[in-house]
């Protein structure tokens, strides 16, 4: 009931005395205050339909009523329930077969508690599972053979709930293939044909033709293309049925699931012929880069199985210059199969960066990980072409000091929040999210943190930083790190007996044994230190973040990051 941003909430207490609600926001040198929350009877009426959540009332299409998903017996039984529920506002769902006569003795029960406000909604349908969860249970009860459970299933193949969507294909996938393989074919609805195909391709290993190759398939020699006829008819008809979708028109995850369905159908149940291959190859050239990672991902994959004679062109820039590790490592690994459209240039560009791949940071088997991309890479490799490239092909990095995924860039100036200041208030409209997020691996802010799910995890999770703080504090911490430094991330010197110096971040204390981080970059770097043999344990005053870090960028560069950190990972956001 209160919302805010930033409200950087850092207490909130009831006081019993006067019966009001404080709360405080502040902390980290931002801008604090105290708030004072009373109850005010007549506001909270007079805003309570525009604010509360309805008590929905449901006349299903076999005449029975329920009230927010539970059913009642009998009018009294409704008079009781909506008595009990004090309901101030209403929303009345009708199913389209429900007569006049039935809706207003409902809607008389309704008015006779004195409800403020009640709306009508008519429905295209309201079944005995009428709430979602209900309906996704009864669902989940099909997953398992059933007579006639393909008319009950196919419904809900479209629903926008996709725990609904998803309860159904598994439900679909248990029936027999022979029953509906047909009218998944034939079906026209994006979202359901997308949600049948899928499960098509993942049950034709029960479908009526014997089993598919092994789910690691290799990719076909595509000069020397042997098909089964069977499989190839159905493959055929799977492609026929998604050149039938407005691919244009398509939600992000509908294409998602389109790539995921061609995917999925080439591995299952047979890859396409010549012509087929051809024309999906045309469709897809102009499609990379795409706006996301996770559309890139998918579509790397696909046309290296495809063996796209252009695929180097298009993805090894991808590979070298996406902003996240983890971006760059996914395309790489797709890439090390690609054996046609190479050159020189880009040959060098791709073992260049497995060079330094090496030393970017992750888990323990991070390294042997990028060491077999490589690997595979290079049993690609012409007797020639690995001569030619002998030296880089042995070469590792030439520092164990972790590498960023960005390209170093030029100085620009050197940034003074000064300078900064003026330009956020004027305001963050007409930015660019996609080169904000580009600006955010330029600074170096990927290295240690994450943002939407992506990045280091070094420093704290950026994705929901507007929530705290104000575009002037964000840009101050940037600019100023040692100006306030968190207590969860701060630093120490730690000076022993024998006057040895330990600086790092403390991270664990077992026993009489600290484990400092000496190496924000590399979670690996720790010491472990005696406590018994501390002399001196100083506070660090400087922070361990680097100073600079916009001093690259060029003025709409610094406010299409800004715009970034303050999006929470919308791209949809006004500021764009």
């Amino acid at each position: 009931f209160i919302t805010g941003t930033p409200l950087p909430l850092t207490d909130v207490v009831v006081n019993p005395h006067d019966g009001a609600m404080y709360f405080t926001i502040g902390g980290r040198r931002v801008q604090s205050g105290l708030y004072r929350v009373t109850y005010d009877p007549a506001l909270a009426t007079a805003g309570a339909e525009e604010t509360s959540e309805p008590t929905v009332v449901t006349i299903q299409d076999n005449g029975k009523v329920r009230v927010d998903g539970l059913p009642v017996a009998g009018d009294e039984h409704l008079a009781a329930t909506l008595a009990a529920a004090q309901p101030t506002f209403v929303s009345l769902e009708v199913a389209p077969n429900i007569t006049h006569g039935a809706v207003i003795e409902v809607l008389e029960k309704v008015t006779a508690l004195g409800v403020a406000k009640v709306t009508l909604a008519s429905v295209e349908s309201v079944s005995d599972a009428a709430n979602a969860r209900g309906l996704r249970r009864t669902l989940e009860q099909l997953h398992r053979p059933t007579d006639g459970a393909v008319e009950q299933i196919w419904p809900h193949l479209s629903s926008e709930d996709r725990a609904i969507r998803y309860a159904a294909r598994v439900a679909l996938e248990h029936q027999d293939p022979a029953g509906w393989r047909e009218r998944a074919l034939s079906e026209r609805n994006p979202r359901a044909a997308l949600t049948a195909l899928m499960a098509l391709a993942r049950t034709y290993r029960r479908g009526e033709l014997g089993e598919p190759p092994m789910i690691d398939t290799p990719i076909p020699d595509w000069n020397h293309l042997t098909q089964d006829a069977d499989r190839a008819a159905i493959t055929s008809r799977v492609l026929e049925s998604i050149s039938q979708l407005p691919i244009d028109k398509l939600s992000h995850q509908q294409k998602l699931d389109t790539l995921r369905v061609l995917t999925l159908t080439f591995l299952r149940i047979g890859p396409p012929n010549a012509d087929e291959r051809t024309s999906i190859l045309e469709h897809l050239e102009s499609s990379i880069p795409a706006a996301t990672p996770e559309l890139n991902s998918e579509l790397a994959q696909l046309v290296v199985y495809l063996q796209a004679p252009w695929a180097a062109t298009k993805l090894v820039p991808l590979v070298t210059e996406a902003p996240t590790q983890e971006e760059q490592i996914d395309l790489a690994r797709s890439v090390r199969h690609l054996r046609v459209g190479w050159t020189p240039e880009l040959q060098q560009q791709y073992f260049e960066w497995c060079v330094r791949a090496l030393s970017y940071r992750g888990g323990a088997s991070f390294g042997l990980f990028v060491e077999n991309i490589r690997n595979d890479a290079i049993a690609l490799l012409s007797d020639a072409d690995r001569e030619r490239m002998k030296e880089l092909l042995e070469a590792r990095p030439a520092s164990d000091q972790p590498a960023f995924t960005a390209t170093p860039r030029r100085f620009v100036r050197e940034w003074k929040m000064d300078e900064l200041v003026p330009l956020i208030e004027s305001g963050l409209q007409g930015r660019d999210f996609d080169h904000g997020r580009k600006m955010f691996a330029a600074a170096s802010c990927f290295a240690c943190h994450r943002f939407d799910n992506q990045g280091g995890a070094v420093g704290p999770d950026l994705t929901i930083l507007s929530g705290r703080f104000s575009p002037r504090d964000i840009l101050e911490s940037i600019v100023e790190p040692s100006k306030v430094i968190s207590d969860q991330y701060g630093s120490v010197q730690i000076v022993t007996v024998k006057g040895e110096i330990v600086h790092g971040r403390i991270i664990n204390l077992a026993g009489d044994s600290f484990r400092i981080q000496t190496d924000m970059l590399n979670p690996s770097a720790l010491v472990s230190v005696d406590r018994k043999q501390i002399e001196e344990m100083i506070e660090s005053k400087t922070s361990m973040m680097p100073v600079g870090l916009l001093n690259t960028l060029e003025q709409d560069e610094v406010l299409d990051l800004l715009a970034y950190l303050l999006s929470r990972g919308d791209r949809n956001h006004p500021m764009f």
